[in-house]
């Protein structure tokens, strides 16, 4: 039996907590956002160069997940950046995924919350 890749992604605006599901939960790895979290303005110079990180962020986690079979997005926000760059790609055209909105977790929280998930579903 073949063994499938599949990562839980918990995300805000600022970083993502990798979570790589391999029958144990064993690998845990981060993607922070090459940008300070606050901007003060929100046009002009500052907001263009905060929108060129926010896609360098999103670019970043787009190549740390086109290898999985399946990816889990969690998160307290909308995916929605993310999503029109993984739906326009090819790469992404056979991989599985699943969203849920979540607050934030501890990194226990987080394993759990993949390991039921990932569990649950190679039964559905």
């Amino acid at each position: 039996m073949k063994n499938c890749r599949k990562i839980g992604i918990w995300m805000d605006h600022s970083n993502a907590f990798l979570i790589e599901f391999n029958h144990s939960l064993n690998k845990t790895g981060t993607v922070d956002w090459p940008c300070e979290k606050y901007v003060v303005a929100a046009h002009g110079e500052n907001w263009l160069l905060r929108k060129e990180k926010q896609q360098l962020f999103y670019i970043a986690l787009v190549d740390k997940i086109k290898d999985y079979e399946e990816v889990l997005l969690l998160g307290p926000y909308t995916k929605a950046e993310l999503w029109n760059i993984i739906i326009n790609d090819e790469r992404f055209s056979n991989i599985k995924f699943d969203a849920n909105r979540t607050e934030k977790m501890t990194e226990n929280q987080l394993h759990s919350f993949v390991g039921e998930y990932f569990t649950r579903s190679r039964f559905d």
